[in-house]
């Protein structure tokens, strides 16, 4: 078996290839380890280390820089979690290509440093530190670094708890944007009544609004729904269209969680309901608008509700109802108008 072995390292053409074969192995369990770390030992950084590790045995620069294009576009494509990563569920060919780049930029270093190390010279091993300082400055301004991602998804785990403290997310991963230099978490959520999946973005370095659009836009469904039903049950036969009106009053947060009891909400919403059945005049505008806000009575809540009217789909008149009844019944006025809820 020595002999064996003997006789196999000793002709360099089969030497080349157990090296090229070892290679390859270290370099595909190196980019593993970093693709499945979940962000706590990035891919980049352990690559070099693995490749410097390599080229102190290994110097033909063509091959590895070969391996090391395929392996990490391989990877590109398949990489979807972890922190310091362009990589996203869904990456673009662009974000490919910078991962493959920076492979390779990473493989052309270790082999630099590799080769300043087996010169055992004190400047050369201090040249390597220096290597390895310029290569980290360059891997920190373009993928980020570890120590802030993970501090950023902890304090969107803080400010989630704080403001949301209903909310449930079933992963969280924080990725670093190097066109906007900030760290973006992402986190994916299930609804629990509505069996729906969801995905939020959070940056914190740009002032997050305090609420989950995604959240607000469902509490509108759910309210139109809601109202639509009111309306059919209180036996109007009136065609009409819902639209959504800001907050009058914005409620506390933590009633924004994902999965949470949306009625509470309910008092708190206004719509704009324009109806698209024709209408002769503005008082008979005025009673299907009052047998709408009748219907409702017992059966929906809401802030107040805008109505438009007139011809089919045209805004001829317009009319106010909230808690306080009905008021502003008047022909529409189109300098006025704000399409707000859009």
């Amino acid at each position: 078996m020595k002999k064996y072995i003997k006789n196999l390292w000793d002709d360099p053409v089969k030497r080349d290839w157990c090296l090229f074969a070892v290679m390859t192995f270290v370099f595909t369990f190196a980019l593993y380890a970093g693709s499945t770390s979940r962000g706590f030992i990035s891919t980049f950084p352990i690559f070099f280390f693995a490749a410097t590790g390599v080229f102190l045995f290994y110097r033909n620069l063509k091959n590895s820089l070969l391996m090391t294009a395929l392996l990490s576009l391989c990877v590109s494509l398949g990489d979807s979690s972890g922190y310091n990563s362009v990589a996203e569920y869904t990456p673009s060919m662009s974000q490919s290509v910078v991962k493959v780049v920076f492979f390779v930029f990473s493989a052309v270093l270790a082999y630099y440093c590799a080769g300043l190390i087996k010169r055992k010279k004190l400047w050369c091993i201090i040249g390597a530190v220096v290597v390895f300082a310029v290569y980290l400055a360059v891997f920190n301004s373009v993928f980020g670094n570890i120590f802030d991602a993970v501090k950023n998804q902890n304090n969107v785990r803080a400010y989630l708890s704080e403001n949301y403290p209903l909310q449930e997310t079933e992963t969280m991963r924080t990725n670093y944007n190097f066109k906007t230099r900030t760290y973006e978490t992402t986190i994916t959520f299930k609804e629990k009544d509505r069996n729906y999946y969801g995905e939020e973005r959070i940056v914190l370095e740009k002032n997050y609004d305090g609420y989950f659009l995604y959240a607000k836009q469902a509490v509108f469904e759910m309210g139109s729904s809601v109202i639509t039903a009111a309306v059919r049950e209180g036996g109007l036969d009136c065609a009409f269209d819902i639209a959504y009106l800001p907050f009058e009053e914005m409620p506390e947060k933590k009633m924004f969680d994902l999965g949470g009891e949306y009625q509470k909400l309910f008092p708190y919403l206004s719509y704009e309901i324009i109806i698209t059945d024709d209408v002769k005049d503005i008082e008979e505008f005025e009673e299907v608008c009052r047998s709408f806000v009748l219907s409702l009575e017992d059966r929906a809540e809401y802030r107040s509700i805008r109505f438009y009217g007139g011809e089919k789909y045209g805004l001829l008149y317009q009319l106010d109802a909230s808690e306080n009844g009905i008021t502003g019944v008047k022909p529409f006025d189109k300098d006025q108008y704000i399409d707000s809820h859009r």
